[in-house]
C-alpha cells in the first residue's frame, strides 16, 4: 500500500498537478488593429471548448480551439474575443437600394389607399432594418491571425499559470494527506502482529461468559421455565396476532435463538 501512495510526487517523476479551474486575459495590437482574449475554465470530464467572438472572426474559431488544446486536456473552457475599440479597419456603407425602393412603394400604396400625402422622410429611411450596413474592407487573414493568436497566447500564459498555482496548492494538501496515511500505515504495521492474539483473547472471554451463562441456565431450569416462552418466529413477529389480541409486545433484552 505504501508504494502506491505518492507522498512526494515531484520526487518520483509524477507530473505536477494542474487545476481544471483557471482564468487568463491577454491583449495584443499591431498596425492599428488589436484584440483582447479572455479564457476561463471549470471542472468537466472532457475537453469542451466554446469560443465567443464577433461574426467576422468565426473563421478563426477552430484555430483558437487548437491553441487551447495544446495547454488544456480537460475542462469546460470558454474563450471570449473582443476587438479593440480603436481598430482601424476600413469600412464602407452598403445600401440595399431594392429594399429601400420596396419600402417607398409600400408608402405610396398606403397613401393611395388612405388618400393621404404622407411620404417617408430621411429618418424613416435610415430606420429601415437592413437598408444600410457597414461592411469591413477585406483584411489580411494571416495578419489578423497573427494579432489574434498573440493575444490568445498571452491569455493562455495567465490561464496556465493560475491552473499550476491552484494545482500546486492542491498537491500540497494531497501530499499532507499522503504523509498522514503513511504514518498511520506504520502504526498499523507495528500493531498488526498483536492483533490476532488480541482477537483470540476477546473470543476466549466471550466463550467463557457464554459457558457461564449456559451453566446458570441449566442449573436453574425450574426458575427459568416459568419465565421463558418458546414461540414460533412467524407468529411472534407477525403484526396481525398482536393487533387481534390488542396488546403491546416488547422484546426483552434477553433472547435465545434455537
Amino acid at each position: 500500500l505504501r508504494k502506491k501512495i505518492p507522498v512526494h510526487a515531484e520526487k518520483r517523476g509524477f507530473q505536477m498537478l494542474k487545476s481544471m479551474t483557471g482564468y487568463g486575459r491577454g491583449e495584443y495590437s499591431e498596425a492599428g488593429t488589436g484584440y483582447t482574449v479572455e479564457i476561463k475554465s471549470v471542472n468537466h470530464r472532457f475537453c469542451d471548448i466554446t469560443v465567443k467572438q464577433p461574426k467576422d472572426l468565426m473563421k478563426y474559431e477552430d484555430r483558437l480551439k487548437e491553441l487551447v488544446k495544446q495547454r488544456a486536456a480537460r475542462g469546460k473552457i470558454d474563450v471570449f474575443v473582443t476587438p479593440a475599440a480603436g481598430n482601424n479597419a476600413a469600412v464602407a456603407v452598403k445600401t440595399d437600394l431594392p429594399l429601400i425602393k420596396a419600402y417607398v412603394d409600400a408608402f405610396k400604396d398606403v397613401n393611395a389607399y388612405c388618400g393621404t400625402g404622407i411620404g417617408p422622410d430621411a429618418s424613416a429611411l435610415l430606420s429601415i432594418p437592413g437598408a444600410f450596413n457597414l461592411q469591413a474592407a477585406e483584411a489580411d487573414e494571416e495578419q489578423i491571425w497573427k494579432i489574434l493568436s498573440a493575444a490568445a497566447k498571452a491569455a493562455l500564459d495567465g490561464f496556465s499559470e493560475m491552473r499550476e498555482r491552484e494545482g500546486a496548492a492542491l498537491q500540497k494538501v494531497l501530499s499532507g494527506i499522503g504523509e498522514n496515511i503513511a504514518r498511520t500505515l506504520k502504526d498499523v504495521e507495528a500493531r498488526a502482529p498483536r492483533v490476532p492474539e488480541e482477537y483470540r483473547e476477546r473470543l476466549r472471554e466471550r466463550l467463557q461468559r457464554t459457558a457461564s451463562a449456559l451453566r446458570d441456565l441449566y442449573e436453574n431450569l425450574d426458575f427459568y421455565k416459568e419465565h421463558i416462552v418458546i414461540r414460533p418466529q412467524d407468529v411472534s413477529n407477525h403484526p396481525e396476532p398482536i393487533r387481534r389480541l390488542g396488546v403491546i409486545a416488547i422484546n426483552t433484552a434477553a433472547e435465545i435463538d434455537i
